[in-house]
C-alpha cells in the first residue's frame, strides 16, 4: 500500500503462541481496522500441529476468521499425523504442502506417488493445493500434472527485501 501498489493478497505466518493467544482475534482485527487492509485479502498460515493441539478451539477462531473473510491456510500440510477426518472438520480454505514433499518428487523413488496422495487429501477436503518450496521445472511440471492450485518457491524467485519488493514487482 505505501509503495503505491494494490494488495490482492498477502499471506502471514502464524505462530502457535500467537494462535492460542486469548488476544489472537482482537489483536489481528485491531491491526485490520488500523491498516485499512480488506480481510479477504488476508490468508493465515498455521502450522497443522498447531491447529490439532486444540482442534475445538481452532475450530472456534477459524469460524470467526471466515466469518470476517479471512482465510486460512493449513501450513506444512502432510507432516503431522493429523486425520483427514480431524482437518476436515476445520473450516479452512488451503493447505500449504511442506517443502520435504517437493523435494522428494524427483529424488525418491515413491516421492511422486506420496506426493500425488498429498495433493488428493487436499483435493478431498475440498481445499486450494499449494506446493511450497518448488526447485525445478520437472517439481512444477509434476505439480500441474496433478492438479495442484498454486505453487512457491525459490524457482520463481529468490526472498527479495522488502525494500526492493516494489521494483522487483513493477519490472515483473
Amino acid at each position: 500500500v505505501n509503495a503505491g501498489m494494490p494488495v490482492k493478497a498477502i499471506a502471514v505466518n502464524v505462530s502457535g503462541t500467537q494462535f492460542q493467544s486469548e488476544d489472537f482475534l482482537g489483536d489481528l482485527f485491531a491491526t485490520l481496522d488500523a491498516t485499512g487492509l480488506d480481510p479477504a485479502c488476508l490468508e493465515l498460515d498455521v502450522a497443522e500441529r498447531v491447529l490439532m493441539k486444540q482442534p475445538e478451539h481452532a475450530a472456534f477462531i477459524l469460524k470467526c476468521l471466515r466469518s470476517a473473510g479471512v482465510q486460512v491456510s493449513v501450513d506444512n500440510f502432510g507432516v503431522s499425523n493429523s486425520s483427514l477426518r480431524s482437518l476436515e472438520k476445520l473450516p479452512l480454505d488451503a493447505v500449504k504442502i511442506d517443502r520435504s514433499f517437493v523435494r522428494q518428487i524427483t529424488t525418491v523413488p515413491e516421492g511422486a506417488t506420496t506426493m500425488g496422495a498429498i495433493i488428493g487429501m487436499g483435493r478431498r477436503l475440498n481445499l486450494r493445493v499449494i506446493a511450497q518450496g518448488v526447485e525445478t521445472a520437472e517439481d512444477l511440471e509434476f505439480l500441474w500434472a496433478h492438479d495442484c492450485d498454486e505453487a512457491q518457491g525459490n524457482f520463481f524467485s529468490r526472498p527479495v527485501p522488502p525494500e526492493q519488493l516494489a521494483s522487483w514487482f513493477h519490472a515483473q
